[in-house]
């Protein structure tokens, strides 16, 4: 899967992305409005039919499909850094990448139970999510009535195991060129500062 960017202007973290590949692998995400995944194509259709049980047996097409999810899975697992970068979209996520978190989010292969209840398997990983938007969270828009964003993948983190997260936003994209230009300048400098730590 690609990394990319919280920027249509040219790559602004680069530095984070450039240190992520040399020094291990990543596992990234990458939605644009309109444009095909880092993860290529795939028949959601019969993905979204191939949750697996042991006590079931799956047609050919839905173990090509299961074998699909795992090899994704797998993608994520091998990776000891997973960087996502996400717009927000009415105060969530996209639908894509709601829809990627779901087919890999499967017991056994990103989390399982036991008499503890439910256990993340990617323990020792750190995660990173880019968070973009066009409006401020805060005193007028309240995280906790109005972040569907950060909150939902610091939770999808959690549950997969990871608990080294680290959040970059870009805020009041729509306030203006001036204040936009501003607050990517401040989360550049807040990437490459993290760059330089993880």
């Amino acid at each position: 899967m690609r990394c990319s960017s919280l920027s249509k202007r040219g790559n602004k973290f680069s530095a984070l992305r450039q240190k992520s590949r040399t020094n291990r692998p990543v596992c990234g995400v990458h939605f644009r409005t309109g444009c095909r995944s880092g993860t290529g194509r795939r028949n959601t259709r019969v993905l979204a039919g191939a949750r697996h049980t042991d006590s079931v047996a799956l047609s050919k097409k839905q173990e090509k499909a299961w074998a699909e999810i795992k090899q994704l899975a797998g993608r994520i697992a091998a990776a000891d850094l997973i960087l996502i970068s996400s717009p927000m979209w009415n105060y969530g996520i996209p639908y894509k990448l709601k829809h990627l978190i779901d087919v890999v989010s499967q017991k056994d292969v990103l989390f399982t139970f036991d008499d503890r209840g439910q256990l993340g398997m990617l323990k020792g990983k750190k995660a990173v999510a880019m968070c973009a938007r066009g409006v401020q969270i805060g005193e007028h828009l309240p995280k906790d009535k109005f972040d569907f964003q950060t909150t939902y993948l610091t939770m999808w983190f959690n549950m997969v195991g990871v608990t080294d997260i680290s959040i970059l936003e870009v805020e009041r994209g729509l306030f203006g060129p001036e204040i936009d230009a501003a607050s990517r300048a401040e989360a550049v400098k807040a990437a490459k500062a993290l760059a330089a730590r993880i």
